[in-house]
């Protein structure tokens, strides 16, 4: 007997992880996580706040400019032909410049710049909480990737000894050193490590599949 069981396990192309950056894939992926960005935008937003709240303490200027021309023409001489000639205008200016500085407003600057502060503070925090999730999400997806490699390369070289191993047995057997049963348990483990092998090259791309989703690109 030297039928076994014979699993395809070669239509699609295993991911090569042996070069890849993880140190600039972090980067990339928690750069572009949707939770990251938000919370700093959230964080930004809260600080440009700051300012704003921080420039009611400074004083307020304020510039004012005005010209005008006049000029005078007598009673007497306003007949129809004396519109056609203008007597000289005078030109005027004027500018004007204000400073106000409130010293004392009953403590509402004091009190929104603490209500500020405290929401600049919030907002910081909670964008490194997300950047700390983002990156243990990150730290537990890459864990899978290379557990699932190391599960290949295991599964891969059982199903080798358990190639080996058949091979031996039916030698074996040809000679009457085996019986039938010993040829058989030897096929039934080659069908259990090429189904071990199936399934690690599955794990192993389900596992890179929630990296690139992470990423939002392929590796």
């Amino acid at each position: 007997m030297t039928q076994h069981m014979e699993f395809n396990t070669g239509d699609t192309a295993l991911p090569d992880i042996t070069g890849l950056d993880t140190a600039s894939l972090r980067r990339e992926v928690v750069g572009a996580s949707p939770s990251v960005q938000a919370a700093e935008a959230q964080a930004r937003a809260a600080g440009a706040q700051v300012g704003v709240t921080r420039a009611q303490y400074m004083p307020t200027v304020t510039a004012t400019y005005s010209r005008s021309w006049a000029g005078n023409r007598d009673s007497v001489s306003l007949s129809p032909v004396a519109f056609t000639t203008w007597p000289a205008l005078r030109n005027t200016w004027s500018l004007r410049f204000g400073l106000s500085w409130p010293l004392f407003n009953g403590f509402s600057r004091e009190t929104a710049m603490s209500r500020s502060l405290a929401s600049r503070n919030a907002a910081e925090a909670r964008a490194a909480e997300a950047q700390r999730q983002a990156n243990a999400n990150f730290t537990q997806q890459l864990a899978a990737l290379e557990a699932a490699t190391q599960q290949l390369a295991i599964a891969d070289a059982s199903r080798a000894a358990a190639e080996e191993d058949l091979r031996v047995q039916q030698e074996r057997y040809r000679l009457g050193a085996a019986t039938i049963v010993d040829v058989l348990t030897s096929q039934v483990s080659l069908g259990q490590a090429e189904v071990s092998l199936v399934q690690a090259r599955l794990n192993l791309l389900l596992a890179k599949a929630q990296i690139e989703a992470l990423a939002g690109r392929e590796l």
